[in-house]
Parts: structure tokens; C-alpha cells; sequence
């Protein structure tokens, strides 16, 4: 029943190699005519804009231009990424409209605007109040015209909001001509992607950089001859040292996954460094191992009420566990099976259950044996009764088991594949160590017991 975060997609959550930005005026909205030293981005603009000093266009001061850079460039590890994947195309108004709601759903989680990377300037005039999740990151700053506001998120999604000058997310489906203006957006991503392919983000031309082209915004196959964007990365600026247990909170709610869902794609999220998925997995181990280490336990008690000894109860769980590295070895050396999923692991807690089983049979065959022989008669004739019969039993059942499992190594699935011939090994080699080491302290205390 794990419901945990996918992490699968064709894109890497580490900073993609960002092409060089050199920006129009078309992503600069300058609302101050020229006043450079007045200069403060309007807040009402639901998107961030590349501010450029190599722009001869671009109304851009030092504060703005340390601003943008900010936004732009700095690896932020603790960022929420996701990336949602398997749609049919998000490039058109309806797409971008469903993820412009999805990106603002997030933004409404609560404590994000806690955790969110601010932006080091003010924005002048009244923030937008049109998408809720936007208007949560706007904070009031002792001047009633300006206010702070944390970085919006970092997607393909913004930088088409700043270039066709959409200032909401249902502008996307009210405005008219959009669907005309993204086909030709949609051809120059596709050349960029082709460039960016061939030669590399250093050869990619200006337009590339003005069209807003990056790399982790498209899928692997995207280009002229596939058009389609298929998949992109989103990217939630965050910043602060309790940004992932905040993010694990949200992950053990399902409150992540849940603003994420849309009907139009497949998501998967991480932190920028991986932390949350680790973070995760972690617990989840803990949780597991506790379980499993319960479940180890019962089995012990078990066999020492069964066999009231606890010499035997240390024999049958040796037994499982040198089954274990014997059949690693096996599998690794012998059989030259240099895969080692993590799945194999969860053998272990199966044979011990297995394990326990075989150690009942032979010590009830062994008890049902020396009850019909004369009492002071020794290991050797109580074997001579039933070692055989016992062995033979558990030849049977360890047989039918490892055929199961056997069975089950013809599936394509390699993990699966590679647990299912570990598993076989792990049945014969406690099935070898249970009629030697088992039944040898089965005997020894049998002579014990007897010589008292």
C-alpha cells in the first residue's frame, strides 16, 4: 500500500545547463518611461522577467539586474521541483491554463509563503488578486506602494505569461489569437531544441534566449520533427533550513500529490537535491524495519515455545542466516548475476518464515521418534528413525517452493527476475543448513538430555 512519489521522467532534477539570456522588451514590462532609478517591476505581473544590462532596450538597474539574477540563476537546492509528463501537448491555451492552476494550487499550500525564496526588491502598485495562490506570496512593506513578494515558480508556463503578455491564469482561455501566437512560439522552441541538441547552449542563437527556450522545459524527443511538448519541469523557488520537513509534512498528508493532479498529465516531484524523496524513503525504511523486526522476534518466541530451547532457537535462525551471503554468493559469483535490486532484501523476512517451518517438521519428527523408542536411546537411533522421513518431508516442500519462485523468473521485469532466483537459492540453502546444522543441534541437545 505505498503511496509514494514517482521519480521517474525523462528529465534530471539537477540544474540543466541554462542557455544564455539576453533579453527583448517584450519580457521587461517597464512601467516607470525610462526612470531607471525609479525602476520597480509592476506588481500585478504574475510572472518574472529576465532583466539584462546587455539589452540596450531593457530599462534595467543594478538592484533589478542583482534581482533577476537572483531568480534566474541561483541554484536553490532546496526548490520543489516537479514535472509533469505524459500529456499530449501543453502547448496549447487549455494545457498552460491547467497548469497555471496547478502552479497556483501550490502556491496555496499552506506555509508556503513561509518557505518561499523572496524576491531582495520591492514591486510598486497592487498585487494581483485574480489567482489566489499568487496573491498569497505578496507581502505589505512599511510603504503603502510597494510591496515584497516571493519568487513566482520557474516554468515555461511563466516565461509564455511575460511574452504574450497573459496576466492570469484564465487569460489563457479568454484571450483570443493565443492558439495562432503559441503555434509560432511552438516553432522557434522546436529549432532552439534541435540547436541545443546539436551544438550545445552556447551555440543557441539570441532568438532562443528571447523566445525564453531552456532545456529542462521540454522533453527529451521534442524538436521540428516531434512538436509536441509532451512533458516539462516546473521549478517552486524555496530557500530555508526547514523547507523539506515542511515538504515532508505536506508528502505524509498527500497534500503535494493532490495539488499536482490533473487529469491532462502525470506528475512526479522532488526537491531540487533530492532530499525529499530521501527523506521519504528513509522513514518509510524505519517504518518497515520496525515491523520487520517485530515479525523476527514472534518468529524467535516461537520456536523457543515450540522447542523449549533456546540453543535451537539460536540454530534456526543461524541456519536463515547463513543462507543468506550463500545465496549472494551464488547468485553474484556463481551465476554471474551482477544485479542486486534492493527487493532481494525482503527475501531475508520471507525465509525466515520458511525457515521456522522447516525447523518444526524436523524437530516434531524427531520428538514423534524418540517418544517410540526406549527412553535412554541415543541420537543415532532416534536419527536412524527419523532423520530421513524428516528430510525427505521438507525435500518436498522446499522443492515446490523454489519451483514458485523459479516460475516466476521468466517474467521481463529484471528485479522481479533477479528476486525470484534469489529466492530459490535462499530455499535450498536453508533447506542444506536446516538437515545439517538444525538436525546436528537437535541431536547434540538430545544427548544432553539424555546423559542427565
Amino acid at each position: 500500500g505505498e503511496k509514494k512519489p514517482t521519480f521517474s521522467s525523462s528529465f534530471s532534477l539537477k540544474t540543466p545547463p541554462k542557455a544564455k539570456k539576453q533579453n527583448s522588451r517584450a519580457l521587461l514590462q517597464n512601467s516607470n518611461n525610462g526612470n531607471v532609478a525609479a525602476y520597480l517591476e509592476p506588481c500585478a505581473d504574475p510572472f518574472w522577467p529576465y532583466c539584462s544590462r546587455d539589452d540596450a532596450n531593457a530599462v534595467c538597474d543594478d538592484d533589478a539586474w542583482r534581482e533577476s539574477r537572483s531568480f534566474h540563476d541561483e541554484y536553490r537546492q532546496t526548490s520543489f521541483m516537479a514535472i509533469f509528463s505524459g500529456s499530449s501537448d501543453l502547448l496549447t491555451p487549455a494545457s498552460l491554463h491547467e497548469m497555471c492552476k496547478v502552479e497556483d494550487v501550490v502556491m496555496q499550500l499552506s506555509g508556503y509563503s513561509e518557505h518561499c525564496a523572496r524576491s531582495p526588491k520591492p514591486c510598486s502598485g497592487t498585487a494581483p488578486s485574480a489567482d489566489a495562490g499568487l496573491a498569497n506570496t505578496y507581502f505589505a512593506t512599511g510603504d503603502a506602494a510597494t510591496r515584497t513578494r516571493c519568487f513566482p515558480p520557474v516554468s515555461i508556463n511563466r516565461v509564455l505569461m511575460a511574452n504574450l503578455t497573459v496576466s492570469s491564469c484564465d487569460a489563457w482561455v479568454t484571450t483570443t489569437g493565443l492558439s495562432d501566437r503559441l503555434e509560432t512560439i511552438r516553432g522557434a522552441l522546436a529549432a532552439c531544441a534541435d540547436s541545443f541538441r546539436l551544438d550545445g547552449a552556447e551555440s543557441l542563437p539570441e532568438s532562443c534566449a528571447k523566445t525564453g527556450f531552456d532545456p529542462a522545459w521540454v522533453n527529451s524527443g521534442f524538436g521540428v520533427a516531434a512538436p509536441l511538448l509532451t512533458a516539462t519541469l516546473v521549478e517552486f523557488p524555496m530557500t530555508g533550513g526547514g523547507v523539506i520537513d515542511w515538504l515532508v509534512g505536506l508528502e505524509t498528508k498527500g497534500s503535494l500529490e493532490k495539488s499536482l493532479k490533473s487529469s491532462l498529465w502525470a506528475s512526479s516531484y522532488d526537491s531540487k537535491d533530492s532530499a525529499l524523496k530521501d527523506t521519504v524513503v528513509d522513514a518509510a525504511l524505519n517504518s518497515d524495519m520496525i515491523m520487520a523486526s517485530a515479525a523476527v522476534f514472534i518468529v524467535l518466541v516461537l520456536i523457543w515455545a515450540h522447542t523449549g530451547s533456546l540453543l535451537l532457537t539460536f540454530a534456526g535462525m543461524l541456519q536463515v542466516l547463513l543462507a543468506f551471503p550463500s545465496a549472494v554468493f551464488l547468485t553474484t559469483t556463481v551465476f554471474q548475476i551482477k544485479f542486486f535490486p534492493f527487493l532481494n532484501f525482503i527475501g531475508l523476512f520471507v525465509l525466515i518464515g520458511v525457515g521456522a517451518d522447516d525447523c518444526f517438521v524436523f524437530f516434531d519428527k524427531w520428538q514423534s521418534a524418540a517418544a517410540k523408542l526406549p527412553r535412554n536411546a541415543t541420537a543415532t537411533e532416534v536419527a536412524s528413525h527419523s532423520y530421513w522421513e524428516a528430510t525427505w518431508a521438507m525435500f518436498l516442500t522446499s522443492l515446490t517452493t523454489t519451483a514458485a519462485f523459479l516460475a516466476s523468473a521468466i517474467t521481463p521485469i529484471a528485479p522481479i527476475r533477479v528476486f525470484s532466483i534469489f529466492m530459490a537459492s535462499l530455499i535450498v540453502f536453508d533447506y542444506v543448513y536446516n538437515i545439517t546444522i538444525f538436525a546436528s543441534c537437535v541431536a547434540f541437545q538430545h544427548e544432553l538430555m539424555r546423559s542427565r
